[in-house]
């Protein structure tokens, strides 16, 4: 799966902008829609997680789990475990595919 490229702009810029085609898409509730609206708001090397999530927000963490739920099951959030030297679990990479909207 090839990675999209998001043009963002700077980030002293109070403006985020986003494809229609994502605010437009039935497949999601607007919950995911406005988690995937927050994770395109960060900078390329800020890491959003799920608790970076929760404390940005009002939803309970049952709330912003079924969001991310959603993403995930839409292909739109991938998460991949990053493994120490010893193959124990270290943490976990969040990419974002949004070619759908492309």
């Amino acid at each position: 799966m090839s990675e999209a490229k998001i043009q963002k702009h700077t980030t002293s810029s109070p403006f985020v902008s986003v494809h229609r085609g994502m605010l437009e898409d039935s497949s999601l509730s607007w919950k995911a829609k406005g988690i995937l609206s927050y994770m395109l708001s960060k900078a390329d090397d800020a890491h959003p997680n799920e608790f970076t999530i929760l404390s940005h927000g009002t939803d309970g963490r049952d709330s912003v789990r079924s969001g991310i739920a959603e993403l995930e099951a839409e292909g739109i959030l991938i998460r991949k475990a990053e493994k120490n030297n010893d193959g124990r679990f270290k943490s976990a990479k969040w990419e974002l595919n949004v070619e759908v909207y492309l």
